[in-house]
């Protein structure tokens, strides 16, 4: 019992050191270097794909899309202005899809959001479940050789890890292009609260899928 506590007390000790650590990094170190860190070079806004996935990021209870959705989105529509027939997948539950397909209804049926279903498991993360549709797509789609990542600049080094590890465990040779805009980043400009919020979500969440996938 008493070997226990201390395992217990050296393993909360060293959690807190890291989460301690995480926060100092974030508060002293500006937000465009911090983001560097967690992001992908974006590819040219006139780089072509053959399909676009873009990655949601939540929607409010009255299904207004939340601040990194309609970051997405209305990146989506920028990329779709300069290439017109590119086919794109928004990845989210049926709710979610739903709702972005209304918001997207100009661009008709180069919406392939709910030709495949692809069915969630709620015991995962949403980005897991969104990475695993993706693959899924691909799997049924080889047609698709060059895909486009659309997502907020924070949110691509996990995406990047998941999508390495699940392509090459199944076997998928596509090239991938991440695609944001550094000068419009919500990230940049959200409250305090919020950009730490996301920046330890994304940083603990990256250790997290890059030693489970070591492992697997």
């Amino acid at each position: 019992m008493e070997k226990a506590l201390k395992f217990l007390s050296r393993a909360f000790l060293i959690f807190f050191a890291i989460f301690f650590l995480f926060f100092v990094i974030i508060v002293f170190i500006p937000r465009k270097t911090m983001v560097c860190v967690i992001s992908e070079k974006p590819a040219k806004i006139t780089q072509k794909a053959d399909i676009y996935f873009v990655f949601s990021g939540g929607f409010r209870q009255n299904s207004i899309p939340g601040f990194s959705t309609e970051e997405r989105i209305a990146f989506l529509k920028k990329l779709l202005s300069i290439h017109p027939n590119t086919p794109f997948i928004f990845l989210d539950y049926g709710r979610g899809k739903k709702i972005a397909s209304k918001l997207l209804n100009e661009f008709g049926t180069l919406n392939l959001s709910g030709k495949e279903k692809f069915k969630y498991n709620p015991k995962i993360s949403g980005t897991i479940n969104n990475v695993k549709e993706l693959v899924n797509f691909l799997k049924k789609h080889p047609e698709y050789k060059t895909i486009g990542i659309v997502t907020s600049a924070y949110h691509e080094k996990r995406i990047k890890i998941l999508l390495d590890y699940y392509l090459k465990k199944n076997n998928l040779k596509v090239k991938v292009y991440f695609f944001h805009d550094d000068k419009n980043q919500e990230i940049f400009t959200c409250k305090f609260k919020r950009y730490i919020t996301l920046v330890l979500h994304e940083l603990i969440g990256t250790l997290y899928v890059k030693s489970t996938t070591l492992f697997n």
